[in-house]
């Protein structure tokens, strides 16, 4: 199944992961920390080699990159400047505004999770001008990305919405493993942060074309 919306449209509420779901952001993510890399003396890394290896909590991910010796924040706090002078350049990915109307005029909530700042995250989706889709923002409260499970939690007390009513789309493992803690199904977007080979094997719902996945 290519399409999203036989896995939306039966639900009253969706939860949209934002990096490399919604937003592509991907190639800026490795330029940014491509120089990360060379200021460190360490080997390159290309978008192929980043969705293999990319990780919550992404502090292991840098120890995987070989950041074994220095301070995760100093490196994170780093990585992050450079990303968010880039980032408005990135773009939607394709169809994306266009479902989340089509929800939106379907009655049915959205909201937003993710391992984003909270308020960078809202600032975000004002300039991609799509916030107003979404009846709850949760992003935390530093820049560090450790996961968002206890988030979930909240968004979930607050949105009301039984877990059978819910389901989350995302583009990591980490989504699916939030989806199951929070006991909603799951729907994930290959090719985003990790490789659809990565995905494919930990779970039934796995979307490898884009395009489609947010198209009619």
């Amino acid at each position: 199944m290519r399409s999203l919306r036989p896995h939306l449209f039966e639900k009253k509420h969706v939860i949209w992961d934002w990096n490399g779901t919604l937003l592509d952001d991907v190639e800026m993510v490795v330029e940014a920390m491509r120089h990360l890399l060379e200021e460190q003396g360490l080997p390159a890394m290309d978008r192929q080699k980043y969705t293999e290896i990319f990780r919550f909590p992404v502090s292991e991910y840098y120890r995987d990159l070989g950041f074994e010796g220095a301070a995760f924040e100093a490196l994170s706090d780093r990585f992050v400047a450079r990303y968010m002078r880039g980032i408005l350049e990135c773009k939607l990915h394709t169809g994306v505004p266009e479902l989340l109307s089509e929800i939106k005029t379907a009655g049915i909530s959205q909201s937003i999770l993710s391992a984003a700042h909270q308020e960078s995250l809202q600032t975000h989706l004002v300039h991609f001008q799509i916030s107003h889709y979404f009846d709850r923002i949760f992003g935390l409260s530093d820049h560090h990305a450790r996961g968002k499970l206890e988030r979930g939690r909240d968004l979930m007390a607050t949105s009301g919405f039984p877990a059978e009513d819910t389901v989350l789309v995302g583009d990591t493992d980490h989504d699916l493993e939030v989806a199951k803690a929070l006991g909603i199904s799951a729907v994930i977007l290959a090719d985003g942060h990790q490789s659809y080979e990565r995905l494919s094997v930990l779970h039934s719902q796995v979307l490898q074309d884009r395009h489609g996945a947010f198209s009619s």
